[in-house]
């Protein structure tokens, strides 16, 4: 049996009583946010009732070995929603694409001045807490620096926490948005047979391998969607992940998104989670002005625009945009160009933050 595999095993012997706890927070969160009828509850509503339930002492866990996964349902998913002609679209992405990096450039520079000179990080310290380009990447290439990581998961994760909350439930009240009639998560409406489900389960697992060899990014998420899209455009598989499936990927993102709050007393931080909230704020506003600004010159759909200008991470900004009905194709493309950007920066940046004086 495979190191990891054992591990993994011999902690959910010990912990299985947390990892039941946190499901069945989960699930009551998301059927509340059911029946109030509030967008996107199975990932919503589990976000909210775990966190509430982390920073009130609770014990609550969702190991990396079933979250990741449910990864690849979300790339199944977005994968059998990729349309013919996308290699067209992409040409006419470019000019949103180039905003982007405007944009990552501006909110950078904004949030880290801001954590410096206002909340007193250092500056490794600031510039990697205020730079959204997925959190453990982050929290890695920002401690390796010398930053402070407790300060920079905080900021990091409340920034994600309020761009998931944030969003969604602004488009629900300015924009109009009805979330679907259904308990689950509506995906589309014909969905896979048992053998289908095994084509797409064996297509996740080549997708996902081939992207680690690759080195693509966030290849649990994008590995899965590259194949299957492959596989859907070449004609032969032609279905959707079943609703029930779907929801239950999100339950579990949602809760793995909670429990990263496990540990935190508010009172104790409660300055680092305002600070990381304004952050938050910040750069969503800075993103909505980016998505106006881009429309009233390159036309598209202003939510699609907000949802790729959006920092939070590409996987969680995809999950919203199929959640709300969005091209996800379109969200992920720019995430992605906004990653890859900030991953760029990272070793140019760091060092000459890590200078003294």
């Amino acid at each position: 049996m495979p190191e990891q595999l054992s591990s993994f095993l011999a902690q959910l012997r010990q912990r299985w009583p947390e990892l039941l706890v946190s499901l069945v927070i989960s699930l009551a969160g998301a059927l509340l946010f059911v029946f109030l009828t509030l967008p996107l509850p199975w990932l919503i509503g589990p976000v909210v009732a775990t966190t509430i339930a982390a920073m009130s002492g609770i014990k609550v866990w969702m190991p990396n070995e079933l979250r990741l996964p449910m990864f690849f349902v979300l790339g199944a998913s977005f994968g059998l929603n990729i349309q013919p002609g996308l290699g067209d679209q992409v040409g006419l992405w470019i000019p949103s694409i180039v905003m982007v990096t405007i944009y990552v450039a501006v909110g950078i520079s904004l949030a880290t001045a801001y954590l410096h000179w206002v909340a007193g990080f250092n500056p490794v310290t600031a510039y990697f807490s205020a730079t959204p380009g997925g959190l453990i990447t982050m929290l890695a290439l920002g401690e390796s620096y010398g930053g402070d990581i407790r300060s920079m998961a905080l900021v990091q994760s409340v920034r994600l926490l309020s761009t998931i909350l944030i969003i969604p439930m602004a488009f629900r009240i300015i924009g109009g948005y009805v979330p679907p009639e259904t308990v689950w998560a509506t995906v589309t409406l014909s969905t896979a047979s048992f053998e289908e489900l095994f084509i797409l389960a064996v297509l996740c697992i080549l997708g996902y391998g081939i992207s680690i060899k690759l080195k693509i990014p966030a290849p649990y998420l994008l590995g899965p969607m590259i194949a299957v899209g492959t596989v859907k455009l070449l004609g032969f598989i032609d279905t959707a992940v079943p609703p029930p499936l779907f929801s239950l990927a999100m339950l579990c993102i949602g809760t793995s998104i909670g429990t990263s709050f496990r540990g935190i007393q508010v009172k104790e931080v409660v300055t680092t989670l305002l600070h990381g909230f304004f952050v938050g704020a910040l750069m969503i506003l800075l993103a909505v002005g980016f998505a106006t600004t881009t429309q009233m010159f390159n036309g598209g759909s202003m939510k699609a625009l907000i949802l790729a200008f959006a920092p939070g991470g590409f996987a969680e900004m995809a999950l919203v945009a199929s959640g709300l009905g969005i091209e996800v194709t379109f969200v992920i493309a720019h995430q992605l160009a906004r990653y890859l950007m900030v991953l760029a920066l990272a070793p140019l940046v760091g060092p000459f933050l890590k200078r003294p004086g």
